[in-house]
């Protein structure tokens, strides 16, 4: 039987590789002849920056007021370096944290948009539509379900590998312990 939105879950656990990837192992993908270690450099700081402060409002303009460089040109670096934009590397950055949240904890949707930088749960609710193609309320419900059935089957193997005098299989009771109450 196949489970609901298992491709999603397959999706989400590649998108959090290259996450990974992208963020830990960045520097060391450049071409060294192309990109002088100033340029990588300012690339990593600007994604490390944007991986720290996710959850606060920022735009184009503050982190070129952060890093003191034009609008223009830093576009020009986020499209070399990253090969997306400024916007939606940003907003791929707060989804994997969003991702996260949604379903490790219990937060609300509103609390969870709040949490990762989004401007209202509508907008993050959009995004995770554009990004997963179904609503986190409805993945959430989805990854509730699989989790009983999970705790059902985990259950009936604990069942069955029990004898009938309530031990765990291989712990048969010896004549003493069947004889105490």
């Amino acid at each position: 039987m196949d489970k609901p939105y298992a491709q999603l879950a397959v999706n989400a656990v590649v998108c959090e590789i290259a996450y990974t990837l992208f963020t830990c192992c960045f520097q060391d993908s450049f071409d060294t002849q192309i990109w002088s270690e100033k340029y990588k450099e300012r690339c990593k700081s600007l994604t490390d920056y944007i991986d720290e402060h996710y959850s606060e409002d920022i735009s184009l303009e503050s982190l070129s007021e952060e890093f003191h460089i034009s609008r223009d040109h830093l576009s020009r670096i986020f499209r070399k370096c990253m090969g997306t934009t400024f916007k939606k590397h940003l907003t791929r950055t707060r989804m994997y944290h969003a991702y996260k949240l949604l379903i490790h904890t219990d937060l609300t949707l509103l609390e969870i948009s709040m949490k990762c930088g989004f401007a209202d749960s509508r907008s993050f609710i959009s995004s995770f539509k554009q990004v997963y193609h179904t609503t986190p309320s409805k993945y959430r419900t989805s990854l509730e379900g699989i989790s009983d059935l999970e705790n059902r089957a985990e259950n009936r193997k604990a069942e069955f590998f029990k004898d009938r005098d309530g031990n765990e299989e291989g712990g048969k009771k010896t004549e003493k312990e069947r004889s105490e109450p």
